[in-house]
């Protein structure tokens, strides 16, 4: 690791950033942003319309709900192939160690 990087952050983790940054940037200059077209307006809380809250508060519920049963159910999917915890005998040694082969000099 070369000096001028920060600590913990080699340069592949640096460049994935990098990567993951410029793709948003990309696709938000080439995205079409455009609302629909509402006759009105859709009036909110504010304007007396409690029914529009509830509309969104229901979609962030449903939203949550899903998330956590998909990640569930991906977790436990992987489970099946390879362990999701490593082995007490890493925990007590040290994952810096036995998984990324750091140690204090």
């Amino acid at each position: 690791m070369e000096a001028s990087q920060p600590i913990g952050l080699g340069k592949s983790r640096i460049e994935a950033l990098s990567d993951g940054v410029f793709s948003i940037a990309m696709t938000l200059l080439v995205l079409e942003l455009k609302l629909p077209d509402l006759p009105a307006g859709a009036p909110g809380l504010l304007e007396g319309n409690a029914r529009q809250l509830l509309i969104q508060f229901y979609g962030v519920v449903v939203t949550l709900v899903w998330s956590g049963v998909v990640t569930f159910g991906l977790l436990k999917l992987i489970a099946l192939i390879v362990p999701l915890r490593v082995s007490q005998r890493s925990e007590i040694e040290g994952l810096d160690i036995t998984q990324h082969g750091e140690a204090l000099q």
